[in-house]
């Protein structure tokens, strides 16, 4: 399940599924905002959660559906503000979960902008993704 607010995303990630002739069993996709679909999605068990929110990270409520309700074995967090990240690692790692790597990513050369993908894992889940 792929949770996109943007409705044209996610016409482009559709798309891209036929392109690439994946099987539509395989991924399905959710127009909403994350805060609002998380209600829905939860009832499901989940292996992995990519989360890459705005500039501003993600709010609490997101945090908490993600990292205490849903609770992955394993999510990987792209944000692109450190700042935002400093903010949520707490309440992730509070969540149960360890910080198993951490990549910086410079996507904008030559500007400040720096990307950062950080992967959680679950605390004694022992899961490989």
């Amino acid at each position: 399940m792929a949770v996109e607010e943007s409705r044209q995303a996610v016409a482009d990630a559709e798309s891209n599924v036929r392109i690439n002739k994946l099987p539509p069993s395989r991924i399905r996709f959710m127009a909403a905002r994350v805060e609002d679909a998380l209600a829905r999605v939860a009832r499901d068990p989940w292996d992995v959660v990519i989360l890459d929110p705005p500039r501003q990270g993600c709010s609490d409520d997101v945090l908490s559906g993600v990292f205490e309700r849903i609770h992955p074995k394993r999510a990987v967090y792209v944000s692109c503000d450190p700042e935002s990240l400093a903010r949520e690692v707490p309440m992730i790692l509070r969540a149960g979960y360890r910080v198993a790597s951490v990549q910086p990513v410079d996507m904008f050369p030559h500007t400040k902008h720096i990307e950062t993908v950080i992967v959680f894992d679950a605390q004694g889940s022992g899961a490989r993704a």
